[in-house]
């Protein structure tokens, strides 16, 4: 039996296999569509942690992608602060990659672990140094960051801080 009606509401590529719903709150999440993430998570409130076929949730999303509105919003509502990726990276290491230092804030208000350790043994602040965000760094170290944390190649954050002599005066 031919099923193709069942997929005609799916656009070209798109997975069929969550609900389109879902897919929709992922890819609002990417977009910084703040309005579509409000109305799917007010139909749908236990949703909100809901991972994709990546592993990943909306938090995550708009961590990475510095959206901190709808980092707030989706916090606001319940999000789980340090769910981890499959990495075992939790938002607060994406937003600190993003160099978004609202997010960041949200994240801490919200009681993200400031020293969580991804698989690598990355921390917030040494993913924030990698990438050279220099206002999460700073706000990292003065919300008391722990910059003695070594990753698996046995660094430090100041490890990776090269010719920054920003970086260089900010660690003890």
């Amino acid at each position: 039996m031919s099923d193709h009606h069942h997929h005609h509401h799916h656009k070209e590529g798109e997975m069929p296999d969550l609900d389109g719903l879902d897919l929709g709150l992922m890819a609002a999440s990417q977009t910084g569509d703040l309005d579509r993430v409000k109305r799917f998570i007010e139909k749908n409130p236990k949703k909100i942690d809901r991972t994709d076929e990546s592993g990943y949730t909306a938090l995550h999303y708009a961590s990475r992608g510095g959206y901190h509105e709808i980092v707030k919003y989706l916090l606001s509502q319940g999000a789980d602060v340090d769910k981890k990726t499959p990495m075992d990276s939790t938002s607060l290491s994406r937003a600190a990659i993003a160099g978004c230092y609202q997010s960041v804030k949200f994240l801490l208000v919200y009681g993200s672990d400031i020293n969580t350790q991804d698989r690598d043994g990355n921390t917030p602040l040494i993913k924030a140094v990698i990438h050279g965000k220099s206002k999460v760094v700073k706000y990292l170290l003065y919300k008391g960051a722990n910059q003695e944390l070594v990753n698996k190649d046995g660094k430090k954050a100041v490890d990776y801080s090269g010719n920054n002599k920003l970086f260089q005066k900010w660690f003890k």
